[in-house]
């Protein structure tokens, strides 16, 4: 269930920000809005590379969580849920939310 409380609210602000590079909303570098690391701020290059693979790798990792949530949600029913249930579901959070990052860093160190 904590899988699902995640990312339902992160796939809405995935597409949201999908919107808004759509709409030119985050062409420049800012301090406001679009995925900021050293790294991302770098160059203007750096920066529009980072917020169009944030949102693919966001969406693709969503996406899958999604079907695990899902899929754990309809488990806990049937095994009756168990605390232990909700630390495991903390870890994933927590690796979901890290592979995004990661995977976007690695990406633009690429671009280095």
């Amino acid at each position: 269930m904590i899988v699902l409380i995640v990312t339902i609210p992160f796939a809405i602000v995935t597409y949201a920000f999908h919107y808004m590079l759509q709409h030119h909303l985050v062409d420049e570098r800012n301090k406001w809005m679009g995925y900021r690391t050293p790294r991302s701020m770098k160059s203007p290059l750096h920066w529009k590379y980072a917020q169009h693979y944030f949102v693919q790798v966001s969406k693709q990792l969503t996406t899958l969580f999604s079907i695990l949530g899902v899929i754990w949600l309809i488990v806990d029913f049937m095994l009756h849920f168990n605390e232990w249930s909700l630390y495991i579901q903390f870890g994933v959070v927590a690796i979901y939310i890290i592979l995004i990052f990661i995977m976007t860093e690695a990406r633009l160190k690429q671009v280095d």
